[in-house]
């Protein structure tokens, strides 16, 4: 058994070491105890990453339901990899991974209203897909 706990150690530890992408498949290596320490954000980015890689989400989706992470609506565009205006971000991280980049767009006329635009790109080709978020939520996106 001890033998057993190293060699899944060592294997999460190389995991970590590859990057960040394949630290959120490692996640998916860890005990239903252990996966209640990890953050919200990145067990949503781990599923992505389990269904990318083809790694068990068995310990992965009980959690995210647990947490209520994913409504049941979110939970049939996430398995198609689709995404809809009032989707979770972590819905949206489950569904396409870790966005190109992030920044804040800030309203002059409202400046208590901050939007947040995640930047995908195209998996073939070289066309950007720009989603906006505000308070958590999907709120637009144009491809």
């Amino acid at each position: 058994m001890l033998m057993k706990k190293t060699i899944l150690s060592l294997l999460i530890v190389v995991f970590l070491a590859a990057g960040c992408v394949v630290k959120q498949g490692a996640i998916s290596l860890l005990t239903s105890e252990a996966i209640k320490e990890v953050a919200d954000h990145d067990l949503c980015l781990s599923y992505y990453a389990a269904m990318k890689y083809r790694l068990s989400t068995r310990n992965i989706v009980p959690d995210i339901n647990r947490r209520a992470l994913l409504t049941e609506e979110d939970w049939g565009y996430v398995r198609f990899k689709n995404i809809f205006p009032g989707m979770s971000v972590c819905a949206l991280y489950a569904a396409w991974g870790k966005p190109k980049s992030v920044g804040p767009i800030v309203h002059f006329d409202r400046p208590d209203r901050t939007r947040i635009l995640r930047i995908y790109q195209e998996t073939r080709g070289t066309r950007e897909i720009q989603v906006y978020t505000e308070g958590g939520k999907i709120i637009d996106y144009i491809d």
